[in-house]
């Protein structure tokens, strides 16, 4: 049985008249007798009573004649989803980003997708670098954005997409918070409350390797798994801390951000994606990282200017 024979079928039991369902069909009256009497013999039920008046449907008819209607408005309206799903109007999709940039560049990129989108189903998840490889290999996240450096293989590309600067974190009423900018070794003496390792490595490697240089070793005091956390107890008066200027108006309420000098690093950020990407709204996301971030990567600085890199993102 296929959709025409139930198209043909109801035109029949919609005209009661085979004349007209084969004008309204558009074929010869004989080929649509035959396709009728070939349903009803697949179906080993009579669908329609033949008289000299007419045509009238059986009670099976009139069942099979609402069946038939349903399923093929569930047929139109598959054709309809799917359409809309290659076209990236409809589904889901899977996006990570790594716990230290999620907080700066979730608020940045997500409403700009959400306004192109406003029925797809968007499944964002906390993952660092290391995981969103996986991830992508295993299918169970489309695009990921993270600090550099990926490790992939062949399969994956990465692009820089944002640089943000290593900005000192401090309580608001802490004695140093009045200075315009903090040169590493001014904290030498403080405790540090920061990300752990296993959370935000990349950030861990750049703010000890930072403090290698200015021959110092920062002072753990305490150590936080997510960004919320670490600024609320830098506020609470725990220590300072180090943070990319992405998370700058995080916890608005009780510190400061200052500059660490001309020398300090830039944590990158980098977009994975599948090299072969055959999702639509995979490529749209893409798409719109690029755009919103300028089409090119942007450092984001610790007093709140943005400028565009000398990076351009790849085509």
């Amino acid at each position: 049985m296929e959709l025409r024979h139930l198209r043909y079928f109801l035109a029949v039991a919609e005209e009661l008249h085979f004349g007209r369902a084969a004008d309204r069909l558009q074929i010869a009256q004989p080929p649509l007798s035959r396709q009728i009497r070939a349903l009803e013999t697949e179906l080993g039920v009579r669908l329609l009573a033949r008289t000299r008046r007419g045509v009238q449907l059986t009670d099976a008819g009139r069942v099979f004649r609402d069946e038939a209607r349903a399923a093929l408005a569930r047929a139109e309206r598959a054709v309809h989803s799917v359409r809309r799903a290659a076209r990236g109007e409809v589904g889901g999709i899977a996006i990570a980003f790594a716990p230290a940039v999620a907080l700066s560049l979730i608020p940045r990129l997500v409403p700009h997708f959400l306004e192109r989108h406003a029925e797809v189903r968007l499944d964002v998840r906390c993952l660092e670098a290391e995981e969103q490889v996986g991830a992508l290999r295993d299918g169970s996240i489309e695009v990921g954005i993270a600090p550099t450096p990926f490790f992939t293989n062949g399969d994956a590309v990465v692009e820089q997409i944002a640089s943000e600067e290593l900005c000192a974190v401090l309580p608001e009423k802490h004695r140093l918070a009045r200075h315009a900018g903090l040169a590493p070794a001014l904290l030498a003496e403080e405790p540090f409350v920061l990300l752990t390792h296993a959370k935000a490595p990349r950030l861990a490697e750049l703010v000890f390797g930072m403090f290698r240089e200015a021959g110092m070793v920062p002072r753990v005091h305490c150590q936080a798994s997510d960004v919320s956390t670490c600024l609320a107890l830098v506020a609470a008066g725990a220590g300072v801390s180090v943070m990319s200027a992405g998370t700058r108006g995080v916890c608005a309420s009780g510190v400061v951000f200052r500059p660490l000098g001309p020398s300090a690093p830039k944590m990158t950020i980098g977009m994975i994606r599948r090299r072969a990407e055959v999702s639509a709204l995979a490529r749209d996301f893409v798409a719109v990282t690029r755009t919103t971030l300028r089409s090119g990567a942007t450092t984001l600085e610790c007093g709140g200017r943005e400028k565009v890199a000398r990076i351009r993102a790849p085509r």
